[in-house]
């Protein structure tokens, strides 16, 4: 087997693992709620695995029945310092620096930026990040910001693969909407 798909192999396990610890109910509850069945991992719960992450990082969300399976343990991030009544794109490329730092000083690069409005939900900012490391095992991450409840939340998905696939944006995008 090559190295990135042994690699690929690990990282799917951990995430499966994360999801099992998630759905075991061993974890603090997010007010956050979606049709689907979700579990959350609070950041405490955690121990070291979160020690690369920003101080806006709350925990995990695990989605063991999501339909790609890229998308099934989804970092989520909490802005308790940030009113708005409606999400625009200088808040929202404010609060990607905040989640991945200053875009001088990582190798992620903004690819592209939406705020679209949603039926129900409001407004939705997408921004995507590609990796300029050629090895990195994220070459794609999407973060998505909403206001749920009246709060501000950011979630980030990873994909471990630079192969261009719609269905992961389009999962992503749609699962994000669906929270309440």
């Amino acid at each position: 087997m090559a190295p990135s798909k042994t690699l690929n192999f690990v990282i799917a396990g951990i995430a499966l693992l994360a999801v099992d610890y998630c759905l075991a109910g061993k974890s603090k509850t997010l007010p956050i709620t979606s049709k689907e069945e979700i579990q959350f991992l609070h950041k405490d719960d955690q121990g070291p695995m979160n020690f690369t992450k920003s101080k806006d990082f709350v925990g995990n969300i695990g989605r063991r029945d999501a339909p790609v399976k890229e998308n099934i343990l989804i970092d989520v991030y909490a802005f308790p310092d940030v009113s708005v009544r409606k999400m625009d794109e200088s808040t929202c490329l404010k609060l990607v620096d905040r989640v991945f730092g200053s875009s001088t000083q990582i190798s992620l690069e903004r690819s592209g930026t939406e705020v679209s409005k949603t039926p129900r939900s409001g407004d939705i900012c997408e921004v995507t990040m590609l990796d300029k490391d050629s090895q990195a095992k994220f070459p794609e991450r999407r973060f998505y910001a909403r206001l749920i409840n009246e709060k501000v939340y950011g979630f980030v998905f990873k994909k471990n693969s630079a192969t261009p696939n719609a269905a992961f944006a389009e999962d992503a995008k749609k699962f994000v909407i669906d929270l309440r």
